[in-house]
């Protein structure tokens, strides 16, 4: 249900102080104590003055009643401002703990999201508002404690001023009232601007990344793209920098408006008090100016960061999303081990998003854990969506996959993955320690596979990553193996080498190997030839290799590349 534009619900707000409490359990206890002190500071400062004006008005002239009153108040205001300072660090520290934990719940929730869902625009732009909608309310803890602080103030205020001149008081009242369309306009516009800019922003963050990724350098460097990137990277720059300043440009007049109308709402109130309240001392005066002054700029200070807290709930609402999507899944089946399972595919068609043509069309085929698979074909043939959708990264427009004759949307999601060794063209090695990546292998189980975690670290080649990449899926122990490509970056010793751990491992279970190296389906028990997201031929090497097929061509053509 959408809300009404004067609504005063801060609803995501709400949320999120409950989030930070749970995160910091001293949030709350923190953030009174700092309004507490805040307060009492303002007031002492208001009352020094009072206090030394009514010493000369009264003739005292006893300068160690004088010196030891100053004294004591200035110690007491230096008190309660050094207090309220050094909590409002700790409040900091705890904001960057709750900032820091934030940023992990968002984290989580991309793991946690669906390939498919998690690929899709919307799904990257509210993810991008999310981190936008932290980073706007990372000043929110402070905000609170201006708001409650200035109605304490305001309060305070108004019943001082009301002891001199009741009608005093509807002055600052009538003149915020006055301001409201302003600050509501200043809203509107910093709202409309942070949802215009976030696809910017999305971008401009992943061209930051870039620069900064190690494994992009190699490439950056060899094909001079540091200029495009930086041609890129100042055109976002500069986009982001005109939105802003468009906003910035219509926020400038109205802010000024707001200051004029202030300070003269102050100047009509001091002129008030000098004509209309002339039994009051030089030192009512001051002190009236003071709480006055104080008033006024607390009613300021309410309206605006009122007007910021309902910008700022406005933008929380993706992070809101994010930390009450719940990733439970309802109880499904779970995978019973036994000593052989089947995949079928029955009549599989898919279609990635945004495409009119179907990138699998009818697919059938039954497959167990007696007989190893290779999957060849032309590029563009389907062959790696195949096996996505059997990652159940994408769902089928029609037809189903069962493994043991259920449909694997049944098994929950964790269950399935952990069910599944892959090795894929785009395969990634985590930049954490060898043993977090690899359970057995011949490096220093503490040695990191990148600069980015540690000094300790080595800058394996592509060949060896392929292998430690092998590994990392062979030694997962899974009744069903993937591999796409699983030799690429590889030598002659070392593609051997890969083959016989392949087959090793693989043996007793369902193995499905894609390659265009087709030295390596002589071995299999069956070839699946693709074309055009079909399947166009299905059959032994031996057998194939004797029919006018697609696979004896391309298997000619890579015998006589070899020769």
């Amino acid at each position: 249900m959408k809300k009404k534009e004067g609504s005063m619900k801060i609803n995501n707000i709400k949320k999120f102080i409950n989030y930070s409490r749970t995160n910091s359990t001293n949030y709350l206890m923190l953030l009174s104590s700092i309004i507490l002190f805040h307060v009492l500071s303002i007031f002492t400062a208001i009352i020094i003055p009072k206090i030394i004006v009514f010493f000369i008005e009264h003739n005292i002239k006893a300068i160690e009643i004088i010196l030891s009153s100053i004294i004591v108040l200035q110690l007491i205001w230096f008190i309660f401002t050094s207090i309220s300072n050094i909590l409002k660090d700790k409040l900091k520290v705890h904001s960057n703990k709750i900032f820091l934990n934030a940023y992990a719940d968002i984290g989580l929730y991309q793991t946690r999201k669906k390939y498919d869902e998690f690929i899709d625009a919307k799904n990257l732009n509210a993810i991008e508002g999310a981190k936008y909608g932290l980073w706007v309310s990372s000043d929110l803890s402070m905000r609170l404690e201006k708001v409650i602080s200035s109605i304490i103030i305001i309060i305070t205020s108004l019943v001082t001023i009301s002891y001199f001149d009741i009608r005093l008081i509807f002055i600052p009242i009538l003149i915020e009232i006055m301001l409201l369309p302003l600050y509501k306009k200043i809203r509107k516009i910093d709202i409309k601007t942070s949802k215009r800019i976030l696809p910017e922003n999305r971008a401009f963050s992943w061209y930051c990344r870039l620069i900064a990724d190690t494994s992009y350098i190699k490439d950056i460097k060899l094909f001079l793209a540091d200029d495009l990137v930086i041609k890129r990277y100042d055109e976002l720059s500069n986009r982001i920098y005109k939105i802003n300043q468009e906003a910035s440009n219509k926020k400038g007049l109205i802010l000024s408006s707001i200051s004029f109308i202030l300070q003269f709402a102050i100047s009509i109130m001091l002129l008030l008090i000098v004509y209309h309240t002339e039994n009051n001392t030089i030192s009512d005066f001051i002190l009236l100016f003071g709480v006055i002054n104080a008033s006024n700029y607390a009613l300021n200070d309410i309206v605006t960061s009122i007007s910021i807290l309902k910008k700022t709930d406005i933008l929380l609402q993706p992070f809101i999303d994010i930390i009450d999507s719940n990733f439970k899944e309802e109880e499904k089946k779970k995978i019973i081990k036994r000593d052989s399972h089947t995949i079928e595919f029955k009549n599989i068609s898919f279609r990635y998003p945004n495409q009119t043509s179907y990138a699998l069309n009818d697919i059938s085929f039954k497959t167990n854990s007696t007989e190893s698979i290779a999957i060849v074909g032309t590029n563009g043939a389907g062959k790696t969506t195949l096996v996505k959708l059997l990652c159940r990264f994408y769902k089928p427009e029609s037809g189903e996959i069962l493994f043991d004759g259920i449909n694997i949307n049944q098994f929950n999601m964790d269950e399935w993955h952990r069910n599944i060794s892959t090795l894929f063209q785009d395969f990634k090695l985590l930049p954490i320690k060898m043993s977090e990546n690899i359970k057995e292998s011949s490096y220093d189980e503490n040695l990191f596979i990148s600069p980015l975690l540690s000094d300790y670290f080595i800058n394996p080649s592509g060949g060896e990553m392929q292998m430690m990449a092998l590994l990392r899926a062979v030694q997962k122990k899974s009744p069903i193996y993937i591999f796409d490509e699983p030799t690429t970056n590889l030598d002659i010793m070392k593609e051997k080498e890969a083959m016989d751990l392949f087959k090793e491992h693989t043996k007793d279970q369902i193995s499905i190997m894609i390659s265009h190296r087709l030295s390596h389906t002589k071995s299999v028990d069956r070839i699946i030839v693709m074309d055009e997201g079909k399947i166009i031929e299905d059959g032994t090497h031996q057998s194939l290799i004797k029919k006018d097929s697609l696979y004896k061509k391309m298997y000619e053509k890579q015998i006589k590349r070899c020769k």
